[in-house]
């Protein structure tokens, strides 16, 4: 018997991430983080409340700081970059909210994900008119759906529910965000990266991760093979409509944009920074990590650390960050 279940467990794949997310579920427990949830008929979305400033104000008016992770990822990958800024955000903020996406490599991995962007966009949207964030970022997938709403907000489409005098996000950052066309080559090729991973799998997208992989990927890069073939991926990978995008609604989003984007970036061209610089308001700012790719939080977290706190409005990120944040190319 025991022979019959070591044949069993062999023949499973390990589950790194499944093993990390459990370990520091309880870790977070233990530190006071709260975990919350927001369901949509069958599904659900996840967060992580951590308090970074105590004693915490009436939950009707902390200000806080919310974080969309990308496509397919899970908030645990910008965990580090986060921590680090916590002591210049507690100077002026309460909360820092992780979201976690259903059926990403986040705390809800088992579960499915959305069926649709449109649904995403929607559920994710009604989770961000309650907890009112006064900064908000998103990375690649998460920073397109940040933009979307802090434009809705900007036009008057959000909130749709009651918020007292909340009108939208006062600082908006975006890194590496998706939802812009671009020129039609650009897009097209963008969107045939997903269509094809969808059909042959993740070497289709690898190239695009990063500008020079971390030798640690090789270690999950299966679990992101089995997850861009799952049938309710490639679903919502089919159902991503145009309407969303981006291009014409920069201009009306009245939070203040801090953009942050990889160098070498090719899966969101960093080329495509020049349309955010060229349509949104007076005022925005583009940081560019510079031998980064699609995932500069993981290839250069210190730099990217660097980055953010400046983008959170801290001109002079403290002696630790002074070599890094020298690397730092800010564009006009």
């Amino acid at each position: 018997m025991v022979r019959s279940l070591m044949k069993q467990w062999s023949m499973r794949p390990f589950r790194l991430n499944h093993v990390l997310h459990g370990v520091t579920e309880k870790s977070f427990t233990r530190l006071g983080f709260r975990w919350e949830e927001r369901r949509l008929g069958e599904q659900r979305i996840g967060m992580w409340m951590i308090p970074i400033r105590r004693p915490l104000p009436p939950l009707a008016v902390r200000k806080r700081v919310v974080f969309l992770p990308g496509f397919g990822d899970t908030p645990l990958s910008w965990l580090g970059v986060l921590v680090a800024a916590i002591p210049f955000l507690r100077k002026t903020h309460d909360e820092v909210v992780l979201v976690d996406f259903p059926g990403f490599g986040g705390f809800l991995q088992g579960d499915p994900v959305f069926s649709s962007m449109d649904a995403l966009m929607r559920a994710t949207s009604d989770l961000l008119d309650e907890l009112r964030p006064h900064v908000l970022i998103g990375h690649s997938l998460g920073g397109w759906i940040a933009s979307y709403y802090s434009w809705a907000c900007g036009t008057g489409l959000r909130p749709t529910r009651s918020a007292g005098k909340y009108t939208g996000p006062k600082v908006l950052i975006p890194i590496c965000p998706a939802g812009v066309d671009g020129e039609p080559h650009e897009r097209e090729a963008f969107e045939q990266i997903f269509a094809k991973a969808s059909v042959v799998g993740f070497s289709v997208l690898r190239p695009h991760v990063f500008g020079k992989e971390p030798a640690w990927f090789k270690l999950v890069a299966h679990e992101f093979q089995s997850f861009i073939l799952r049938a309710d991926v490639v679903q919502f990978i089919q159902n991503v409509p145009t309407e969303y995008s981006l291009e014409s609604r920069i201009g009306e989003i009245q939070a203040d944009i801090r953009l942050i984007w990889g160098e070498n970036d090719t899966l969101v061209p960093t080329a495509w920074a020049k349309i955010w610089q060229a349509k949104a308001k007076p005022g925005i700012r583009t940081f560019v990590i510079p031998g980064a790719g699609h995932s500069p939080h993981l290839e250069r977290p210190v730099v990217t650390t660097a980055a953010l706190v400046a983008a959170l409005g801290f001109d002079a990120p403290g002696r630790a960050l002074r070599s890094a944040w020298a690397q730092v190319r800010e564009e006009a």
